[in-house]
């Protein structure tokens, strides 16, 4: 009788042990759960403030908030046709332009402080410091090939500012030399000319050395410049080719920089299309009738640009005149 009510006593005593320890153990972890990050909520992108996201194509109703440093993304989101631009197979010494379009997506002015590029073969500029909402410029980058062959990477950093607002992000080139395809010079240049002068043609040699039956097959000129271009074969050889354009700056009613790329089609399986910058600089010149028949030359389009430095000779680059 006695070992039975024992036998009683010490299963009773062993079941609320148990219990004990279930509930230790099921508090534990609760208060685990409260404690590890790891098991916090991450909230849905929805949930985000409008600067944390893209603003497919419509600003948002202010500015993004302020932060301690930089906010992450906000100058990337200017670029809306995106930061990289792939030259493909370019000649050996052709200087590479490319315009990045960059649209003031927010509703407060914002300001291009400062481009940095990466090396001194690359240099950038903008017609415009500051942006007010959807107001649209552009980076402007020129890279010189003359001393690579095969691939090359390069970016420009891109700092702009606003309310609240400090933020940059990288435009990102690349190329690859060809050493058998090269420009002599490296673009067509007619510098600086008046309305009323005679401007001279400008000729460029594109010669090529390989076991290609190689040819220029067309010249693309956009219908709004102001350039006709002349296309004649020199030399046809073994193992070499040579043709010289013949560029004519045709109309100059307007005045300003005009800087843009013509395009060489080729038969060229590796390179079908070749970039070649073409630039003129048209001015007006006048009177002045208050001088003693001093000249002053106007420039009625465009506006003065910034100028960059290369990495680590960031001084001059930025436009307040200090180092970023």
């Amino acid at each position: 009788m006695r070992s039975a009510i024992l036998a009683k006593i010490v299963l009773a005593f062993l079941g609320m042990t148990a219990i004990g320890a279930l509930v230790a153990l099921a508090t534990g972890v609760t208060t685990a759960s409260r404690e590890c990050p790891r098991f916090r909520l991450v909230p849905h992108e929805d949930s985000f403030p409008a600067r944390a996201k893209a603003p497919h194509g419509r600003p948002p109703s202010t500015a993004p908030a302020s932060s301690p440093g930089e906010t992450s993304g906000a100058a990337r989101r200017m670029f809306l046709d995106g930061v990289t631009k792939d030259f493909g197979a370019v000649p050996r010494a052709a200087r590479l332009f490319h315009r990045f379009p960059i649209v003031n997506v927010y509703a407060a002015p914002m300001a291009i402080d400062y481009l940095q590029v990466s090396c001194g073969c690359v240099t950038a500029t903008t017609p415009k410091r500051i942006l007010q909402p959807r107001e649209k410029s552009t980076i402007d980058v020129l890279m010189d090939t003359r001393d690579f062959t095969g691939p090359n990477m390069q970016n420009v950093r891109v700092k702009v500012v606003g309310p609240g607002l400090v933020s940059t992000c990288k435009l990102a080139m690349s190329a690859v030399g060809r050493a058998d395809i090269v420009f002599k010079p490296g673009q067509v240049s007619f510098g600086t000319v008046g309305r009323a002068d005679d401007v001279p043609p400008q000729t460029i040699d594109v010669e090529y050395a390989g076991a290609l039956d190689w040819q220029l097959k067309e010249v693309v000129v956009a219908k709004e410049l102001p350039f006709e271009v002349m296309l004649n074969e020199r030399y046809r050889r073994p193992g070499q080719v040579g043709y010289r354009l013949t560029v004519t700056l045709e109309d100059r009613t307007g005045v300003g920089t005009i800087k843009d790329n013509v395009y060489l089609k080729t038969n060229d399986p590796g390179a079908p299309v070749l970039p070649l910058l073409v630039e003129a600089t048209v001015k007006e010149t006048l009177t002045d009738a208050n001088s003693t028949g001093r000249e002053t030359t106007v420039s009625r389009r465009g506006a003065p640009s910034i100028t960059t430095a290369p990495a680590g000779r960031a001084t001059g680059a930025r436009l307040d005149g200090q180092s970023p």
